[in-house]
């Protein structure tokens, strides 16, 4: 005879931790606008290069993220809550925005470029004020990144069966020329899971985010895979020191660290570099062929376009703004540096450069040039304080998954110099966005650890006062 299952039995049966927590999330507006947002950094430049979409559907995203900042300012003015970051935020568009109309720029660039600059952190601030976290959130984060890694090297490996040839373009959802945002989404993954690995000594996590990136890196040509893994292993042994790690862990951590190291070399070498005549690994080392790397201005024979090499990226720079002392120190002003072809703004950076304004160069090179040497060390202030108060807050608690995140973005925060080197991640939504939104999550996390300390606090109080109070 058939089972009946009463009503009662039904409710009974344990719910997953996505029916039970992040459906419940799912269903806040603000989550569902951030997603929004993410999604679309994720697939509107691969729709616009292989679709008939026009151009303009770039637009979208920053429509979304201007929706955002909106709510963002409305939310913040109707609680009467301003965050401290605000009044930071509030003194560099004001410095660097008259250093901008004393350098002649329009407003219209000047806006631009502080639209560029700020909108991706003022998501992850919109992402801090309003959107309620549920319990376990970080570990269920991390996986899914983990995962979103693995659909984008399935969506490589099918455009590389359909015919899309190894190279820049072959970026999975990033789109046309996407490696450089592809490969720091990467970056930022597998810094969380070495986050992973410090706060828990789970390396099988970590093991499949490593060799993801491998398998990216091989398809869309990354030769700065290798030497990144070797910053963030570096990096991840001195935060387990600094975090108290034990001899063993750290012997088995330097044993994995360096066979995934050469066989990243291996890989790059056999798939990459010899079918297609690119130098190897260990010719890039040569004192010649590495000062011709880095110092190239990369004149295009297809696009015409000069993509300065890295190191001519920070000398150039520095040229620019040595031309008297406050340009040395302030720059040129936000937006200097900053362009958009479809609504016709150039800064006045772009306007007046030795390349003309068909020229891309690294994030450093923006950074010098619109915000000179002050800011550029305000943003280094900025970063120590923020990898401060994560690790601070490493020490005041024990969930295994706040820590990851936390160690991630500590190892994360603590190479943007590096970062802005090699690339321009700043101007990179997918990576900045799921950046700024961690920041936030760790932050609300604080808070709300604080305002449950204020609440027994006033009840340890008030029992105080009660017992000692006279009969």
């Amino acid at each position: 005879m058939g089972t009946i299952t009463t009503s009662a039995q039904v409710q009974a049966e344990p719910k997953s931790y996505f029916q039970e927590h992040i459906r419940p999330m799912l269903r806040q507006w603000p989550v569902r606008l951030v997603l929004l947002a993410l999604l679309a950094e994720l697939f509107i430049p691969i729709l616009v290069w292989k679709t008939p979409l026009p151009s303009a559907v770039d637009y979208l995203q920053e429509a979304i993220a201007a929706l955002i900042m909106v709510l963002a300012v409305l939310y913040m003015l109707s609680r009467d809550r301003i965050p401290a970051v605000v009044l930071v935020i509030a003194a560099v568009t004001l410095i660097w925005g008259i250093v901008a109309v004393f350098e002649g720029q329009s407003l219209a660039a000047t806006a631009w470029g502080w639209w560029k600059f700020f909108m991706y952190p003022f998501i992850g601030l919109f992402a801090y004020l309003t959107i309620r976290w549920p319990r376990g959130f970080a570990n269920w984060w991390i996986k899914v990144l983990v995962g979103l890694m693995a659909f984008e090297v399935a969506v490589q490996i099918i455009q590389y069966l359909t015919g899309q040839p190894l190279g820049d373009s072959l970026a999975g959802t990033f789109g046309n020329k996407g490696v450089g945002p592809h490969n720091m989404f990467n970056m930022l993954v597998i810094s969380l899971a070495f986050g992973s690995w410090i706060a828990t000594r789970r390396w099988k996590l970590l093991l499949v985010a490593i060799v993801l990136g491998m398998i990216a890196s091989a398809l869309n040509g990354t030769k700065f895979y290798i030497p990144s893994i070797v910053l963030l292993g570096i990096g991840t042994l001195g935060l387990q020191l600094i975090s108290g790690g034990r001899l063993k862990q750290l012997f088995i951590f330097v044993v994995l660290f360096s066979v995934v190291a050469v066989a990243s070399v291996t890989v790059y070498n056999r798939f990459i570099a010899e079918p297609r005549g690119l130098p190897l690994i260990q010719e890039y080392l040569e004192p010649g062929r590495l000062e011709d790397y880095l110092f190239t201005d990369g004149k295009g024979d297809v696009d015409g376009r000069y993509n300065l090499g890295r190191m001519l990226s920070v000398t150039y720079g520095f040229d620019i703004i040595s031309r008297d002392p406050t340009s040395f120190l302030f720059g040129m002003g936000l937006g200097a540096r900053s362009n958009s072809a479809g609504l016709g703004i150039v800064g006045v950076g772009l306007e007046n450069d030795l390349y003309g304004s068909n020229v891309t160069g690294t994030g450093l090179l923006v950074r010098i040039q619109e915000q000179g040497v002050v800011g550029l060390v305000l943003m280094l202030i900025f970063f120590f304080w923020l990898m401060w108060r994560l690790y601070l807050d490493t020490k005041a608690h024990g969930d295994p998954g706040l820590l990851s995140v936390e160690f991630g973005l500590i190892l994360f925060t603590f190479y943007w110099p590096v970062w802005l080197w090699y690339h321009n991640p700043w101007a990179h939504g997918a990576m900045m966005i799921i950046y700024w939104v961690s920041v936030g999550f760790v932050f609300s996390e604080m808070d709300r650890r604080k305002r449950r300390q204020r609440r027994l606090d006033a009840r340890r109080q008030l029992a105080e006062e009660t017992a000692a109070a006279p009969l």
